[in-house]
């Protein structure tokens, strides 16, 4: 509450006008990504469009809705669902949704409150941000995971 940048993030989620078509809020990009990667992925949804492809085809699309700004940026979808769907399809979401329900699992199994907690705080960031086509994402989710798992699994085994 008291730096206003991020206070501002949060007041310009009540003023409904702040974010709606708008390409210089926090929100209205994020709201025009995901529009016009929604869009992409109704044309390519089971099999996307490839790995190395996405921030061209989304700035094209961009450009060709009138958002000149955003097209000139090359952003990616600012939401990692979405990111996937349009790079590797349904079918690579499907494997990485199944992938998410084995830690869930693993962890229920294992009582491993503190490796669910970790988990759900990454689904939530995956909702507004493409955090696993960084490579310090990749690095930190994975590194966090695997320590969540295999750590703390053999540190109670030794007990």
């Amino acid at each position: 509450m008291f730096v206003p940048e991020i206070k501002n993030r949060y007041a310009e989620l009540w003023n409904k006008e702040s974010y709606i078509k708008n390409e210089i809020t926090s929100t209205g990009i994020r709201l025009v990504l995901w529009e016009n990667s929604l869009e992409l992925i109704k044309e390519s949804p089971i099999f996307g469009y490839g790995i190395g492809d996405i921030q061209d085809l989304l700035s094209q699309q961009m450009k060709s809705n009138g958002f000149l700004v955003l097209a000139e940026r090359k952003s990616n979808c600012h939401n990692q669902y979405l990111q996937f769907l349009m790079s590797i399809g349904l079918i690579g979401l499907a494997l990485f949704i199944i992938s998410i329900f084995y830690y869930f699992n693993k962890f229920k199994n294992e009582n491993n409150i503190l490796g669910a907690t970790v988990l759900i705080f990454f689904l939530l960031l995956f909702m507004t941000e493409s955090f696993l086509d960084r490579q310090n994402g990749i690095i930190i989710y994975s590194l966090v995971l695997s320590l969540l798992v295999f750590c703390l699994n053999n540190n109670e085994a030794a007990t």
